[in-house]
C-alpha cells in the first residue's frame, strides 16, 4: 500500500507503507504472578471478602507432674478485608477505518489491550506491597527503618549486599516472615537498584557459581488473573542470601534517583502471603455492541478486582519497601 502526497518542489511523491506493525517497547511485569485469586470468592459473594489469619500460640511450658492439668489455651486468630473495584478500559473504532486500515485494527486493538491488563495488575501488585508499613532505608553507614509506612530518613547511598542480607535476616528473624516453596524470598527492583547491588564487589562471589532459575508463582493460562499478553516478565538476575531478585522498569510506583545525588532506586523484598487478590470477576476482553447501523464500534476489557496486604501491621508484615524519604 502506498500514499501519494504534494512535495513543496513541485512534484508528487510516493510514501509506501510498511506491512510491519510496530509496537513501543513495554515495560517488564513481575507481580501478577504472585497475585493468586483468593479461593471462594467471586461472582454473586458481595463486594468485600474477608480473610481469616491464625495467630500462633505461645510456647507451651513444662508440666511439673502426671497429675497436673495440661493447660488449655484459645487460638487467637484476627481478619483483613478487602473491597473490589470496577477496572476497565475500552478503545473506539469505526467501520470506515477498519475496513480502510491496511493492517488488521482488530488484532491490534486487542493486543494492546491485553498488554494493558497485565501492566494494570501490575502496578496493583507494586501499589499494594508499597503500601508496607516497613520502610527500608539505604544509607553509606548501613540502613536506618521506620515501622510506622512513612520513610522520615533520605537515602544517602545505593543498595548493595550487605544491606540485602539486612533486610533478609530482619525479615526471617524479627518478622519471621516465611519464604516461599522453594525456601526463598524475592527482591524486585529498579534497574538502578539492583544496579547497586550489581556493582557490589561481592557481587560476582554470589552470581558466578549459581545455577539457580527464576521462581515463578502462578502461570499465564485459565487460572491466572491475566488472558494472555504480551509484556515480557522482569528479569531474574541471579540469588543472594536466598533472596531471588528481579529488576523492573515500570516506573509508575518505583521510583529512581531518590535520596542524596539521586543514586538510589526503590524495590521491595518480599515472602509467602504478602498480598491477596480479590477477584469478583477476572480481566475479560469484550467486544461491545455495535451502534449506528454498525458503524461505530467498541472493544475493551473489563473486570472486577483489587488487592491488598494479607498482613499490614508492622509486627506482622511480610514487605520491606526499600526507599528514601526523597
Amino acid at each position: 500500500m502506498s500514499s501519494w502526497s504534494y512535495h513543496p518542489s513541485g512534484v508528487y511523491k510516493n510514501r509506501a507503507l510498511s506491512s510491519r506493525l510496530l509496537y513501543n517497547a513495554l515495560a517488564r511485569t513481575i507481580f501478577p504472578r504472585f497475585m493468586e485469586p483468593e479461593k471462594g470468592f467471586g461472582k454473586k459473594r458481595g463486594e468485600s471478602v474477608t480473610i481469616t489469619r491464625a495467630l500462633q500460640l505461645a510456647v507451651a511450658s513444662r508440666i511439673s507432674s502426671d497429675i497436673e492439668t495440661i493447660p488449655e489455651v484459645n487460638p487467637e486468630q484476627s481478619t483483613v478485608s478487602g473491597t473490589v473495584s470496577l477496572w476497565g478500559l475500552k478503545i473506539n473504532t469505526t467501520e470506515f477505518e477498519e475496513t480502510l486500515t491496511h493492517y488488521d485494527l482488530r488484532s491490534k486493538n486487542q493486543r494492546l489491550l491485553r498488554n494493558n491488563i497485565q501492566l494494570t495488575l501490575d502496578y496493583l501488585g507494586a501499589e499494594t506491597l508499597v503500601s508496607t508499613p516497613i520502610k527500608f532505608i539505604p544509607t553509606s553507614g548501613g540502613g536506618s527503618w521506620d515501622t510506622d509506612g512513612t520513610a522520615s530518613t533520605q537515602a544517602t547511598a545505593n543498595m548493595t549486599i550487605d544491606q540485602l542480607k539486612t533486610i533478609r535476616r530482619y525479615m526471617s528473624g524479627t518478622l519471621k516472615t516465611p519464604p516461599f516453596d522453594n525456601g526463598k524470598y524475592v527482591g524486585v527492583f529498579t534497574t538502578q537498584g539492583m544496579g547497586g547491588i550489581l556493582d557490589d564487589s561481592d557481587a560476582a562471589t554470589w552470581l558466578a557459581p549459581t545455577s539457580s532459575t527464576a521462581f515463578r508463582r502462578g502461570t499465564v493460562g485459565a487460572d491466572s488473573p491475566i488472558p494472555g499478553g504480551t509484556t515480557p516478565m522482569a528479569q531474574f538476575v541471579g540469588t543472594i542470601d536466598n533472596v531471588d531478585l528481579y529488576e523492573v522498569n515500570n516506573l509508575d510506583v518505583f521510583e529512581e534517583n531518590l535520596g542524596n545525588s539521586n543514586q538510589m532506586g526503590e524495590g521491595v523484598v518480599f515472602g509467602a502471603d504478602a498480598m491477596f487478590l480479590a477477584q469478583a470477576m477476572a480481566p475479560e476482553l469484550r467486544v461491545g455492541l455495535s451502534t449506528d447501523l454498525g458503524t461505530k464500534r467498541e472493544v475493551g476489557w473489563v473486570g472486577i478486582f483489587d488487592a491488598g496486604l494479607c498482613w499490614p501491621e508492622a509486627e506482622l508484615a511480610r514487605v520491606v519497601h526499600v526507599t528514601s524519604m526523597g
